[in-house]
């Protein structure tokens, strides 16, 4: 999302950078009086286990965990996974599928170098306890439309998880569109939000999951130009939409920009459309 300040918040949806759609299909309320375990099984299927009391221990790909409230363990699909309840113990658990539309991104969430205990994420408790307590009064009156909202809150659930979860985490089939219409969306979509500020090719690489090598040569292939050119173009776009639908100042549309003085976004600006920003702005005016 770009956000523009002005009399009102204003909100412009811009692409997103995951190409996933949740599938939901199951919410559980787990609270124990007593001792139990669920028996050793391979998941099928995505779950989210949110700890809301107590202790919950479970054993993960072979590692031992011991999750306090306020985090979430997130279970893949394919993980061998057993649960081991004590009394005291309170938890949420969303289950759901994340199908691609291209079955060879399905590379699962984490990346191959996420430990198990890198499953476990640390969440904002008070907005994690809200979300669920809507899940579980919701769930309860058991109708078509409670069950709708049921599904929807789930998949915000699972999204909320995943903002917290560290990027350096996320497998790059998961984050990076496969083709190159896609790479084109989600590059615009983070050039967008990081027009007032110096992005490195490095900062966009690893915003893709990839290496600056890797990266540099995807932007040859699709855009026929460096990352640093196609961002700078964007930039002076930017600019000049500014300039023509706004009254501000030239200075504080450079800056806006991210040009690093308004000399530079004249001479730049210039050089690619053949005038001045202000003899620019005069032309279009006269229109």
């Amino acid at each position: 999302m770009k956000f523009r300040f002005g009399i009102s918040d204003h909100f412009v949806l811009t692409p997103g950078a995951f190409p996933a759609e949740v599938k939901f299909f199951a919410f559980v309320v787990t609270r124990t009086t007593r001792n139990f375990s669920y028996a050793k099984h391979r998941h099928t299927a995505y779950e989210l286990i949110y700890v809301s009391s107590g202790v919950y221990r479970c054993t993960l790909n072979g590692s031992r965990l011991i999750v306090r409230p306020g985090f979430v363990v997130v279970v893949e699909p394919g993980d061998v996974h057993e649960d081991s309840c004590v009394p005291g113990l309170c938890y949420y658990s969303v289950k759901c599928t994340v199908p691609y539309g291209n079955a060879s991104s399905l590379s699962g969430l984490f990346s191959a170098s996420v430990r198990p205990a890198e499953q476990v994420i640390r969440v904002p408790r008070t907005s994690f306890d809200v979300m669920t307590r809507a899940l579980e009064r919701d769930a309860k009156h058991a109708d078509e439309l409670s069950m709708r909202i049921v599904a929807e809150r789930s998949k915000e659930f699972f999204w909320q998880t995943v903002r917290h979860i560290p990027r350096a985490r996320l497998s790059a089939g998961f984050v990076s569109p496969a083709t190159s219409g896609d790479f084109k969306e989600r590059l615009n979509a983070l050039f967008a939000r990081s027009l007032s500020e110096r992005l490195s090719v490095r900062a966009m690489a690893e915003e893709f999951g990839s290496s600056e090598s890797a990266f540099f040569q995807k932007c040859a292939d699709t855009l026929g130009m460096s990352p640093a050119k196609a961002f700078a173009h964007v930039r002076l776009e930017a600019a000049r939409t500014l300039l023509v639908e706004t009254n501000d100042y030239i200075r504080d549309i450079a800056m806006r920009c991210g040009f690093i003085n308004q000399f530079h976004f004249s001479r730049l600006f210039a050089s690619v459309y053949g005038s001045s920003p202000k003899q620019y702005r005069a032309m279009t005016a006269r229109k």
